[in-house]
């Protein structure tokens, strides 16, 4: 094999063939990430329940009193079936709700040329990622509200229970239902998950992607459309599943080239 060829293989596989850690290295670093992963999800729990007995109800009290749709309401709209005011808030988790729809257009899209014969390289590959990522959130995000079954800081659904409306503040694991989907947030994890590939693979715009977030993160808490700890459980939620995906998918070296290599 050529230097030209080598060179071209760890291109691809994003790490150099010869290389290879001792087994006794690679079990160290496997229970060093299951610690890292563990640490994660106490972290996440903690900072959630903090936030569920302590922030949630009298941060949710002072956006329904000072901001959110109730002071600033631009335009209605409907939403299952009921009417309601949007305003600036609401369009800043816009960002959030276009991933679905383009992710679900991409990935069509990938799929075609892949059936006509296209095989994707790098940026190929990204793209697909973060498709998949898109998807795997809501689907994991919807089964966790389903377990959850926590109601929501205002009356979104005309008829649901809410802190705001009715002073219901609850869990109500396995029942099901809309008006018991506000933990965790699907807007934020949707969100976080494509940002966490993003910062992966082009962390020169590491700025943007945090600030994209950031901006879903204060439209959410500041139109009271989800509590504090929502958003904190979306957070760490988007976070696992974007490394997860990428880890699954992605090489090391990807997001070095993204930017300087072709299809």
């Amino acid at each position: 094999m050529t230097s030209k060829e080598l060179g071209s293989l760890e291109d691809v596989v994003g790490r150099s063939p010869v290389a290879k850690p001792r087994p006794q290295e690679a079990g160290e670093t496997l229970w060093r990430n299951l610690l890292g992963a563990l640490l994660w999800i106490v972290g996440a729990a903690a900072m959630c329940a903090a936030s569920v007995a302590v922030i949630d109800r009298p941060v949710a009290t002072w956006m329904h009193e000072h901001l959110g749709y109730q002071q600033f309401g631009w335009f209605a709209a409907n939403l299952h079936g009921h009417l309601l005011r949007f305003g600036p808030f609401g369009l800043m988790a816009g960002p959030s709700e276009a991933l679905r729809p383009l992710s679900a257009l991409a990935f069509a899209i990938l799929a075609i040329a892949a059936y006509a014969g296209w095989r994707p390289r790098i940026r190929g590959r990204i793209a697909v990622a973060l498709c998949l990522s898109v998807f795997a959130s809501l689907a994991i995000t919807g089964i966790a509200k389903e377990a959850f079954g926590r109601t929501w800081p205002e009356s979104w659904l005309g008829d649901n229970p809410s802190w705001i409306r009715d002073g219901v503040y609850e869990f109500f694991p396995f029942q099901g239902g809309d008006g018991l989907g506000s933990f965790p947030s699907g807007h934020t994890s949707v969100v976080a998950t494509t940002a966490t590939i993003l910062w992966l693979v082009w962390p020169e715009l590491r700025v943007v992607w945090a600030a994209i977030v950031a901006v879903v993160v204060v439209g959410l808490i500041g139109g009271n459309y989800h509590f504090v700890s929502d958003v904190i459980g979306g957070l760490y939620l988007g976070v696992a599943i974007g490394l997860g995906i990428a880890g699954l998918m992605l090489s090391p070296k990807d997001h070095v080239t993204v930017a300087r290599r072709p299809y």
